[in-house]
């Protein structure tokens, strides 16, 4: 199978925010969002509304929690 080409635009996107899509990754994984403890749910509601702003930004407009 052949490889689709790709778009120098979007090649160049991804390398101008590679460090700004890791640092927000990183955000989202120091959180700690998996346990089955009542004790940890406020971090993983905090987890869920991360996740629901990030695709808010990205231009998701009907996302619940």
């Amino acid at each position: 199978m052949s490889e689709l080409p790709i778009d120098p635009a979007v090649e160049a996107y991804l390398a101008r925010t590679a460090d700004d899509r890791l640092e927000r990754l990183l955000a989202l994984v120091r959180i700690p969002s998996v346990s089955a403890l009542p004790e940890h749910a406020p971090a993983m509601r905090t987890a869920a509304r991360w996740i629901a702003d990030e695709l808010g930004r990205i231009g998701a407009t009907d996302v619940d929690i």
